[in-house]
């Protein structure tokens, strides 16, 4: 029974020995408001410390004291809380060539046609666009962009002369 109360007795002042030297660590030694008493009856009147701090603070040399100033904080539209992706999307394609230039319809309708006897035998064709009507040789230019080339097996070949195209047109009669 002695072992157990002297390892009892062993265990509380241990336990007395931690409690003191917590509280010696968690004071303060400029902490002695234990023994003053504050009076809550009156405020005490405000003191003025304009000089106080240049007297208190010891000067230091070699310090630039005016340049430890804090810089102001950067505006930034960057969310640092966004995903970050590591993903490139590949270059656009480039675009497609523009289309071959095509000349218009054929505007015009195929009225008939007469060979004429006196200027050698040359076959005259007559052609209409809306009101207007044209009589037109091989070799003829009319419309102010066509030409007609050659008849042959029914077709006029006319060629569109701003891109030199041909285009054909149909008779309807065969040789």
């Amino acid at each position: 029974m002695k072992r157990a109360r002297i390892k009892r007795i062993m265990l509380w002042s241990g336990l007395a020995l931690a409690v003191t030297a917590s509280i010696a660590v968690t004071e303060s030694p400029a902490d002695n408001s234990a023994g003053v008493v504050v009076a809550a009856s009156a405020p005490s009147p405000a003191v003025q410390t304009d000089a106080a701090p240049d007297a208190a603070a010891p000067k230091l040399p070699g310090l630039a004291l005016h340049r430890l100033t804090r810089s102001p904080w950067a505006e930034s539209d960057a969310d640092p809380f966004r995903a970050k992706t590591w993903y490139v999307a590949p270059p656009a394609p480039p675009p497609p060539p523009p289309p071959k230039p095509t000349a218009p319809p054929m505007p015009f309708k195929y009225m008939g046609a007469l060979e004429d006897t006196s200027q050698g035998g040359k076959t005259l064709v007559y052609l209409a666009k809306g009101n207007d009507s044209f009589q037109v040789a091989v070799g003829d230019k009319f419309a102010d962009a066509y030409q007609l080339e050659k008849i042959e097996r029914g077709q006029l070949v006319i060629r569109y002369l701003p891109l030199s195209i041909l285009q054909t047109l149909s008779t309807g009669w065969t040789e």
